[in-house]
């Protein structure tokens, strides 16, 4: 029975979760990240790393469903 349902709403589902997430690490204000950094270096910011780690697992998904 569960076999029949459609995936799409899972699929929107775990893309809404995953940019939520995105978007929730980037509400995040840059000196709360930077707080115990050794210099303000962009490279140090968690929040872009976060982003694009969740855009490759993003792409992953839509490449392998």
């Amino acid at each position: 029975m569960i076999s029949t349902l459609p995936l799409w709403p899972a699929w929107i589902a775990t893309v809404a979760l995953l940019v939520a997430l995105a978007l929730g690490s980037l509400s995040i204000p840059r000196e709360d990240i930077m707080v115990d950094a050794p210099d303000n270096a962009r490279w140090r910011d968690i929040r872009f790393w976060s982003v694009g780690l969740i855009t490759i697992q993003l792409g992953l998904y839509w490449i392998f469903s």
